[in-house]
């Protein structure tokens, strides 16, 4: 990415000075992590305030134009279960067996090589229990996992 900006930054003072400034518009580098669709926070704030025609994002590619926004959803989904003693399970709801549909859903999303981007019902003390769920829900369905936010807190972590 280093590579990338200073290649943008000497563009932009070339382009500048062979057209000895004489363009439409102006040219405007900013340097931001995220920048595509999953996060986007700042750029989104940076494209508030100077209202792009047209964005460039540096990453490598073999020398190649690519297109760097394919599109976006973004769908909360949660469960929600009712515990119950093993003894008697008929009167508790599982969470996991209501989340198995999601499972089906992400195996469209990885036929159109999308992403199932996660914020973790966890980030305590069953982080890694939380992490499995996904991970196993990525496996089982074939979809690309985005971990968001990805953090832990609490003392035993």
């Amino acid at each position: 990415m280093k590579g990338a900006v200073a290649a943008m930054i000497a563009a932009a003072g070339f382009f500048a000075a062979d057209t000895r400034r004489d363009f439409a518009g102006e040219i405007v580098v900013s340097g931001v992590v995220h920048e595509e669709c999953f996060e986007g926070i700042a750029a989104r704030k940076i494209s508030e305030c100077v209202k792009p025609d047209y964005v460039v994002i540096g990453e490598s590619s073999e020398l190649n134009l690519k297109r760097g926004q394919r599109g976006r959803a973004e769908i909360v989904v949660e469960t929600f279960g009712k515990h119950a003693h093993s003894a008697n399970p008929s009167v508790g709801i599982n969470a996991v067996y209501k989340m198995a549909e999601l499972i089906e859903l992400c195996k469209v999303v990885a036929e159109f090589d999308g992403v199932f981007v996660v914020h973790q019902r966890s980030e305590a003390d069953t982080i890694l229990e939380s992490m499995r769920e996904v991970i196993r829900i990525g496996r089982e369905s074939g979809v690309k996992v985005h971990f968001s936010h990805f953090k832990v807190c609490g003392r035993k972590n």
